[in-house]
């Protein structure tokens, strides 16, 4: 449901560090969201552990358009989701925070960094 998941930055229990910023257009990185102790799922199966990149130009991606909209295959490679609720995990996880490996932007402006712990697939 829209309550599992939030846009990065708008979360007020625990600082949440997207790495590297800034992100470089057409140049690959590994996506890191940092925060130590912050209750990180070590591991996950399907519809677990959720991350996706929204185009966000007005900075109003909500967490129901994190829940509801797609990730748009041609602003980002190297991170891929099958469905609005179903994508690749990360390379790595731990206690400190999670990994996505390779992920390019292809388009300058703002985006959505959502992300999802646990239950992400839920419409309750």
């Amino acid at each position: 449901s829209a309550s599992s998941w939030f846009k990065a930055g708008h979360v007020s229990t625990r600082p949440i560090e997207v790495i590297p910023s800034p992100i470089v257009v057409g140049s690959r990185f590994d996506l890191r969201l940092a925060g130590p102790r912050g209750g990180w799922q070590p591991t996950g199966s399907t519809n677990a552990r959720e991350l996706k990149l929204l185009l966000d130009p007005e900075g109003s991606v909500t967490g129901n358009d994190c829940f509801t909209r797609s990730q748009d295959v041609r602003a980002i490679t190297g991170h891929y989701c099958f469905s609005a609720t179903d994508c690749k995990t990360p390379s790595a996880s731990s206690e400190e925070g999670l990994v996505w490996e390779n992920v390019k932007v292809h388009f300058a402006g703002m985006y959505a960094v959502c992300y999802c712990d646990l239950h992400c697939d839920r419409a309750e």
